[in-house]
């Protein structure tokens, strides 16, 4: 799972995955079948709050802590019922959000009609600012006698 989070997230996004994966090695759980519902209550240790794992009848995972609902990025007490649970050594494709990915500023912007932007209008100011400063200084380097 490191691996793969290492390759697909970016360096901030991995830095939090990988804090949660080293806090779920400590973590302690156990399987309750509850009208034919399945959960995992995860916790450290007895006198830990105890979090909720639930599996969803597609299969899905949610936590009690929401962390992944919030943030976007796996808690401990989910990587541990994928890795230890459902002995699952890959996170899951639902589970990677595309904005934390390395691939997320690749692709080409889209607007709600799903017609391409070709540029943002921010970029596009910065650039033209950039390139006209980068005119300024060549023609300030041809003048011989200093401005100031």
């Amino acid at each position: 799972m490191l691996i793969q989070a290492r390759e697909v997230y970016t360096k901030a996004i991995f830095l939090e995955f990988q804090h949660q994966f080293e806090q779920a090695v400590e973590l302690n759980i156990k399987c309750v079948t509850n009208d034919g519902n399945i959960f995992y209550p995860v916790n450290l240790d007895c006198a830990s709050k105890e979090r909720h794992v639930k599996v969803q009848s597609d299969n899905t995972l949610s936590c009690s802590c929401r962390m992944f609902e919030m943030k976007g990025v796996l808690c401990s007490h989910i990587i541990k019922i994928l890795r230890d649970a459902l002995n699952i050594k890959e996170i899951p494709t639902q589970y990677i959000l595309k904005r934390w990915t390395k691939q997320a500023r690749v692709e080409c912007v889209q607007d709600m009609y799903g017609s391409e932007i070709q540029e943002l209008q921010q970029t596009c100011r910065y650039r033209s600012l950039f390139l006209s400063s980068l005119e300024y200084q060549v023609k300030l380097r041809r003048v011989k006698k200093p401005i100031f």
